[in-house]
């Protein structure tokens, strides 16, 4: 299930990914970068699996894809995985996305049940957030958190 973001196929071929420098790549994708959507490539959401976060977009000059992914580790809670996964693919969706919605994009991450879990989770996170007392919830907003 992993394979997703190591497919070789349909790659931009604009710099060398594999042996060239980073100074190339940073170039390259701040120059002719993309961003298209957000894809979580993973097996399940459980302890000891992993989970690989990609920004998928295109290359401007070739019209090859370019993957930005990045591991991501279940923690020991779900509610702890579900949590760092949507701080890193809020991230990186405001990014290119300020102004828009990012809840329904993060549901859409995920897999089949898994959806459901990721909206209960988000509800569950959001009357929390309703419950805190006037003024905190703005303040832990501020600062990144979601809660």
């Amino acid at each position: 299930m992993l394979e997703k973001c190591k497919t070789k196929e349909g790659l931009c071929e604009c710099v060398d990914w594999k042996n060239g420098t980073a100074a190339d790549w940073i170039d390259h994708i701040m120059r002719d970068y993309e961003f298209d959507h957000l894809l979580l490539d993973y097996h399940d959401l459980e302890k000891d699996s992993e989970i690989r976060l990609c920004q998928i977009g295109s290359c401007n000059k070739c019209g090859g894809q370019i993957c930005i992914g990045s591991a991501l580790h279940p923690c020991e809670l779900l509610d702890d995985t579900m949590a760092r996964i949507y701080a890193e693919a809020s991230k990186r969706w405001r990014w290119y996305h300020e102004d828009e919605n990012f809840d329904e994009a993060f549901i859409q991450l995920f897999r089949g049940r898994d959806q459901q879990v990721a909206r209960l989770w988000l509800d569950l996170v959001r009357a929390k957030a309703a419950a805190l007392v006037p003024g905190e919830e703005d303040a832990r907003a501020e600062e990144g958190q979601i809660l």
